[in-house]
């Protein structure tokens, strides 16, 4: 049986749930963020563009996770860093509370994404699920682009 991220609960800032379940029927973007990652503004920029350009389907959300695993670069409590992606990148995707992307605490979403697409390697490591809510493809860092995100979500709508 295919592991989806469907049923799993992601905690929102300030409190409340959100059961991944409930976005079912859109292709979901997943980004761990890090605001001192020398990735930070293009990757910002890029999740932004990408939000931007899909998000009027109906059919596409970006659901961004700060993380703090990877060279100590996200020590923020997770809502400045909501309030940074929004005020200096005009960020209108939902940024949730920090997990962990590896490691014994991994988070359950992270467990399904990596299960079936591999590891995040670093900040700013995306995994697409298509709307079934099944990881099909992960984008490390240094090589993925819009065009290629946006097309590879765009086959799903």
């Amino acid at each position: 049986m295919i592991q989806t991220v469907h049923g799993v609960s992601v905690t929102r800032i300030g409190g409340g749930l959100l059961d991944l379940s409930q976005l079912r029927g859109k292709v979901l973007c997943i980004a761990n963020i890090a605001g001192q990652c020398t990735f930070a503004h293009a990757k910002m920029q890029q999740l932004c563009e990408l939000d931007e350009r899909l998000r009027r389907s109906g059919r596409f959300e970006v659901l961004a996770f700060p993380c703090n695993q990877f060279a100590n670069q996200e020590p923020r409590p997770a809502f400045e860093v909501a309030v940074w992606a929004k005020d200096i990148y005009g960020a209108q995707f939902e940024v949730f509370e920090s997990l962990h992307v590896r490691g014994a605490r991994k988070h359950p979403l992270y467990q399904r994404l990596t299960q079936r697409c591999g590891e995040a390697q670093w900040n700013f490591t995306t995994y697409l699920c298509d709307p079934n809510g099944v990881p099909v493809r992960r984008y490390l860092a240094t090589e993925s682009s819009v065009a290629v995100i946006a097309g590879d979500a765009e086959r799903f709508f």
